[in-house]
This record gives C-alpha cells, structure tokens and sequence, in this order.
C-alpha cells in the first residue's frame, strides 16, 4: 500500500472540509492517493461526497468522490488497470487513472 498524502495541498493540515485560509472557496483538498477521496478522505467511491460543491473541479461534479492517482486505479471507480469506457461514475464515462 502507498503512502497516505493525507495533507492539504494548499495549506498542508490534515484537515477536510470548510477552513482552509488558501484554498479555493476555503475547502481543504487532499494531496491525494489512490486509496482516499481529495475532498473528504473517505474510501468510498461514486456520489455522497458531502464536501465535493461541484466547483473546485471541472471534472468532478457536486457530491462525487474523487481519489487521487497512483496504483494503475481509477479515480472514480477504484477498478485496477481499467483504460477507456466503462467507468460507472466518471462523469465522461471513462475511467482514468
């Protein structure tokens, strides 16, 4: 297993949620790792993300739990070495890792 970036990447607490001095709209974000959403840290994937308001990221609609890269994993579904469609939460339909 990687090691847990667990830190905000803007203001390095370990922190989720409300209160960050420097990030955008004042949400701590993860560093990120494969095992863990950016915006809440839980394991789950899909939607009940409840910090994830839809306008950090482009890519990651409002409640949507988003990990970070590493490990061959999609960040939206977790499959392992998973390339092109068939991702069933990405917003695109396609995995990435």
């Amino acid at each position: 297993m990687a090691e847990r970036k667990d830190q905000c990447r803007y203001c390095g607490s370990t922190a989720h949620g409300y209160g960050c001095p420097y990030g955008e709209e004042k949400i701590h974000i993860e560093v990120g790792d494969s095992e863990h959403c950016i915006f809440c840290g839980s394991t789950n994937y899909g939607k009940g993300c409840i910090y994830n308001n839809g306008r950090l990221f482009k890519r990651a609609p409002q409640g949507l739990h988003m990990h970070g890269h590493g490990q061959r994993k999609c960040i939206w579904c977790g499959k392992v070495g998973a390339y092109g469609k068939g991702c069933p939460y990405s917003p695109t339909g396609n995995h990435s890792l």
